[in-house]
């Protein structure tokens, strides 16, 4: 048995990644933080990334009463757009992506 050891220290580190690993694929506080675009009709929350169009047949669908402006009235569409790009990583990440695979 010259290899109890090494099993068991490697059975030991492979539990320890898989619990360091299961904490780690949760992006509800996150997706939490983003939801910062709110209808004041219903108080549905939308992503931050979320853009005009959608926000718009959002309120043409369920509050065909209202307008856009009285549903969303803090929405700026620029910060919308701007949230959107730091999301997916915008111009800045793939330069520094270019980097790297330099």
């Amino acid at each position: 048995m010259a290899r109890g050891l090494q099993k068991i220290q490697s059975q030991q580190n492979a539990k320890a990644k898989a619990e360091a690993k299961k904490g780690a694929n949760s992006n509800l506080k996150k997706d939490a933080a983003a939801k910062n675009v709110q209808c004041k009709i219903c108080m549905n929350t939308f992503l931050c990334t979320t853009r005009e169009p959608e926000l718009r047949g959002h309120a043409a669908n369920k509050h065909p009463k209202h307008t856009f402006e009285q549903c969303f009235p803090n929405f700026d569409a620029n910060a919308a757009v701007q949230a959107a790009l730091e999301a997916t990583g915008g111009a800045k990440g793939k330069q520094q992506q270019q980097k790297k695979k330099k």
